[in-house]
């Protein structure tokens, strides 16, 4: 949040485009399809350079999205998600294939069920602020047509390959462990279907009053 306050902001009345999903989340596909169509998008871990760039991508659950809010008043942002299990998958399998400089001891269950439980809260922090909104968009990067949705909404041209997946690999069985251990953990075979919320409790009855409207809502 202090990087971004001290960083040039460029053309506050530019419409800026924000992905706010999680890495492995489509984050690939996404900067594809804003590439694709002339933008000038980036996909970074790192930090976001405004001035240079109209679409941004990859761990927009670490961004201050409130600070980009109220400075970008024409900006659309998108919570980009996907189901939990594949999620989880897609996470541990990241972290554990050769070459991640991530040791083997941070792919473990208990990894993944802070991710994940971080992932809702972050999820309600996101549609409680953009509650009504209408330059706000939620996507199931997972449900079929949803690359054809984003382009719709946002008045682009869908090119003929929009994915653009970056983990292929198959998980290793101590990642397969670690995400049956932490998907057992949340809930087993009761776990909700949704993309937002894990479980049933009080933020479920919250969830349907903040979904976006039904234009706006690909799940």
């Amino acid at each position: 949040r202090l990087d971004f306050a001290l960083r040039p902001k460029g053309n506050r009345m530019a419409r800026k485009i924000f992905c706010l999903g999680p890495a492995k989340s489509g984050t690939s596909s996404l900067h594809a399809l804003f590439a694709a169509n002339g933008l000038r998008s980036i996909h970074s871990a790192g930090n976001w350079p405004m001035p240079e760039y109209d679409c941004f991508s990859d761990r927009g659950d670490y961004r201050p999205f409130k600070a980009y809010d109220a400075t970008y008043p024409n900006a659309v942002f998108l919570l980009n998600t996907r189901p939990l299990g594949s999620y989880l998958r897609s996470l541990a399998i990241h972290r554990s294939r050769e070459g991640s400089a991530l040791p083997a001891k941070f792919v473990n269950s208990a990894l993944l069920v802070g991710q994940a439980r971080r992932r809702e809260a972050f999820h309600l922090r996101v549609l409680q602020h953009f509650r009504g909104r209408a330059g706000f968009l939620v996507v199931d990067i997972e449900k079929p047509g949803s690359m054809g949705f984003v382009a719709d909404r946002l008045g682009l041209t869908l090119p003929e390959v929009t994915h653009h997946h970056k983990t292929r690999d198959k998980p290793t069985p101590r990642a397969e462990a670690a995400v049956t251990e932490a998907i057992a953990t949340l809930g087993g075979p009761g776990l909700r279907p949704s993309r937002l919320i894990l479980t049933d409790g009080p933020e479920t009855a919250l969830l349907a009053d903040l979904l976006p409207a039904p234009e706006n809502l690909w799940l």
